[in-house]
């Protein structure tokens, strides 16, 4: 069985274009060719008392062997 691996470019271009196709959009990007961390906030905003509002997010870690994905308010 033959393994094409994927770049970290090509890992962030996915994730890029995920996010931005649900309104959402990358804030921080840090990306060597060998390891890529990335994190990015989407749209929706929901508000647990008057003026404390939480947002949801998603980080992301990519290196050669695995690619990890951690959503967070």
């Amino acid at each position: 069985m033959h393994s094409e691996k994927l770049t970290t470019e090509q890992v962030l271009d996915t994730f890029r274009e995920e996010v931005v196709a649900r309104g959402g959009k990358v804030t921080d990007t840090f990306n060597d060719g060998k390891r890529l961390f990335c994190r990015a906030v989407l749209p929706s905003v929901t508000e647990v008392r008057p003026g404390d509002r939480l947002q949801a997010g998603i980080a992301l870690k990519a290196t050669d062997e695995q690619i990890c994905v951690y959503p967070y308010t």
